[in-house]
C-alpha cells in the first residue's frame, strides 16, 4: 500500500454521507444539531458499542453544516472549576471561522462516581448553552450516569451488521488494492463483533501478508488474527478484575480458561501494583498465591475439581481485595522477564516431546535424537506438506508439536 496512515484514519468517514448503517441515529442527531433552540433538551446522548461512528458522526456532520466541532475529554472534567474553566467559554463563545459550533464531551462514563458533582453542574451550566453539547459514552446505563441521562436525548448508534461491514471492507480491499477472497470478508466481519475499526485493523493487518506478491488473502490467513482476540480477552479480563468489586467479576473467568492459566497468573502478577496499593497489594498477592498453588496440583496430580478454587481466588479474591477502585486509567503491560522464561519452558516441554516420539519411532536413544533433532526440523520444514502429514502421522505428533517444527 503506498500509504503508511492506518487505513481506520486513512478512510474516517468526513462526511454523514459516509456513515454506513446508522441512518436512524443520524437522522436524530442532525435533527438535535440544526433545530438547536427548539431543543427541551439542551444536551444529546450519543451511545453505542466502539466502532459504531459515535464520534465519526458528530464530526462528519460538522463537516456538512460547516460547523466548528470543539472536544472535551472527560477526563478533563474532575471538578466544579474544571467545568467553569472549560465548559463556560465553551457555550458561550462563538466561533470566529465557522457557522456555527458543537460541543463535544468524548468519553463521559470514564468519570468516577466521585465525580458526580461535576455532571449536576454540567446540566446546570448546559441549560444556557448557545450551542449543542454532545455527550459520548458505551454505557450509557451506567449507575453514576443517572443524574445526567435523563437531561439529555439519547441517540442510539446500533452494532453494525455484518452487511454493514462486508461493504466497507470491500470499498477499501478495492481502493487499497488489497487481493482477498469473498468469504474472508464474511469471517473479518464475523469476528469484529460488530466494531467496524476492529474489521479494518483485521483488514489491514492481513494485507501485511506478502504484500509484494498479488496472492489472494486467504482463511487460512486468518489464523494470525487469532493473536489480537487473545490479547483482548486478557486486557479485558485485567480490566474486569481490577476495576470492580462485584461478584459479576467471575464472569473474568470465562475468557481466563480459553487462554494457558499459568499465562494468564503472570499477566495478573505484573499488573497488581499498577492498580493496588499497601495492604489492598499484600492481600490481592496472597490470593494470587492460593490461586498458584492450586493450578500447580491440576499440574501435578491432574485433580480438575481444583479449576474452581482458582477461579475464585484468581477473580473475587484479587477484586475483593481493595477497598475502593483506583479511578485511573491503567495502561496494563504486558509481562516481562517471567513469561518470556514460562513460554520458553513450554517450548521447551513440547520440542522435549517430539525428541521422545523421534527416538521411539528410530529406535535411538533421548541424548541421540535431542542432538538430530534440528536436522529433523530442517528437513521437515522443507517438505512438501503431503509428506509433512505422513510424518506427523507416523510420529502421532500433536498440532502443538507441529508447530514446533514449522
Amino acid at each position: 500500500m503506498e500509504s503508511k496512515l492506518p487505513l481506520t484514519q486513512k478512510y474516517k468517514p468526513k462526511s454523514l454521507r459516509e456513515i454506513v448503517g446508522q441512518e436512524e441515529a443520524i437522522k436524530k442527531l442532525s435533527d438535535f444539531v440544526l433545530n438547536y433552540s427548539k431543543q427541551k433538551k439542551k444536551m444529546a446522548f450519543v451511545y453505542g458499542p466502539s466502532g459504531t461512528g459515535l464520534t465519526s458522526s458528530v464530526y462528519g456532520l460538522g463537516k456538512d453544516i460547516d460547523y466548528e466541532i470543539l472536544e472535551i475529554n472527560a477526563s478533563d472534567l474532575r471538578n466544579k472549576d474544571r467545568i467553569d474553566v472549560i465548559i463556560k467559554p465553551a457555550i458561550t463563545q462563538y466561533s470566529l471561522f465557522k457557522k456555527g459550533k458543537i460541543v463535544l464531551i468524548d468519553e463521559i462514563d470514564c468519570l468516577t462516581v466521585k465525580d458526580r458533582g461535576c455532571l449536576q453542574e454540567l446540566a446546570k451550566l448546559a441549560e444556557g448553552s448557545s450551542f449543542p453539547i454532545i455527550l459520548s459514552a458505551n454505557d450509557v446505563w451506567n449507575k453514576k450516569l443517572n443524574t445526567i441521562r435523563s437531561k439529555t436525548l439519547l441517540i442510539e448508534f446500533k452494532k453494525l451488521t455484518i452487511a454493514s461491514i462486508i461493504k466497507i471492507l470491500e470499498e477499501i480491499a478495492r481502493k487499497e488494492d488489497i487481493q482477498i477472497e469473498k468469504n474472508v470478508f464474511m469471517e473479518i466481519a464475523s469476528k469484529s463483533s460488530g466494531d467496524v475499526r476492529a474489521a479494518i485493523n483485521d483488514l489491514q493487518l492481513l494485507s501485511y501478508i506478502e504484500p509484494t506478491s498479488k496472492k489472494n488473502i486467504t482463511e487460512e490467513d486468518l489464523k494470525i488474527l487469532g493473536y489480537r482476540e487473545k490479547s483482548e480477552n486478557i486486557f479485558n479480563s485485567l480490566k474486569l478484575i481490577f476495576k470492580s468489586k462485584d461478584i459479576e467479576v467471575v464472569k473474568a473467568f470465562d475468557n481466563i480458561t480459553s487462554m494457558n492459566m499459568g499465562e494468564f497468573l503472570f499477566w495478573v502478577d505484573e499488573n497488581l501494583p499498577l492498580e493496588y496499593k499497601h495492604k489492598d497489594l499484600e492481600k490481592a498477592y496472597n490470593s494470587l498465591s492460593l490461586a498458584d498453588i492450586y493450578s500447580k496440583r491440576i499440574m501435578n496430580w491432574q485433580h480438575w475439581r481444583f479449576l474452581v478454587y482458582i477461579n475464585l481466588f484468581l477473580t473475587l479474591g484479587v477484586a475483593l481485595s481493595k477497598e475502593k477502585v483506583n479511578p485511573d486509567y491503567i495502561s496494563y503491560k504486558k509481562p516481562s522477564r517471567i513469561l518470556k522464561m514460562y513460554i520458553q519452558k513450554q517450548k521447551s516441554l513440547k520440542k522435549m516431546a517430539v525428541v521422545e516420539k523421534l527416538a521411539k519411532k528410530t529406535h535411538t536413544s533421548i541424548k541421540r535424537a535431542r542432538h538430530d533433532f534440528e536436522i529433523f526440523k530442517i528437513i521437515f520444514t522443507n517438505s512438501s506438506d503431503e509428506i509433512k502429514e505422513d510424518l506427523a502421522k507416523e510420529l502421532k505428533l500433536k498440532e502443538e508439536e507441529i508447530e514446533i517444527l514449522n
